[in-house]
């Protein structure tokens, strides 16, 4: 396993509290309300900020500044969201092929 460039990041309440902070908010906000979705939102919440934090605040080159933990947040509201994109386009695949032809200009699209 890689050592973690950041380790203040994963020791610091701050991160904690702002991962689990939007991962409530999201099972929150969510329009499934079975017991079982909401476990799975907040474990994809928790999952993506812890996984992909590091990499965004290095990738962007932001150093040990505050805004970890604003990218901490944004990791786990967006990363969360793409996991569900990525799993409803497995199961209906016309419906990413619909938005592809549709981002890429018409249905005439390639």
């Amino acid at each position: 396993m890689p050592d973690q460039k950041f380790p203040n990041l994963w020791n610091s309440i701050f991160f904690w509290f702002v991962v689990f902070g939007v991962a409530l908010f999201k099972v929150a906000t969510s329009s499934t309300k079975t017991r079982s979705a909401l476990a799975l939102t907040l474990i994809a919440a928790v999952f993506s900020a812890a996984a992909f934090t590091e990499s965004v605040v290095e990738y962007f080159k932001l150093g040990d500044t505050s805004l970890q933990y604003g990218v901490a947040g944004l990791m786990a509201l967006t990363g969360e969201h793409i996991m569900r994109l990525i799993v409803g386009f497995a199961q209906e695949p016309k419906k990413a092929l619909a938005l592809w032809r549709e981002w890429k200009g018409g249905t005439d699209a390639k």
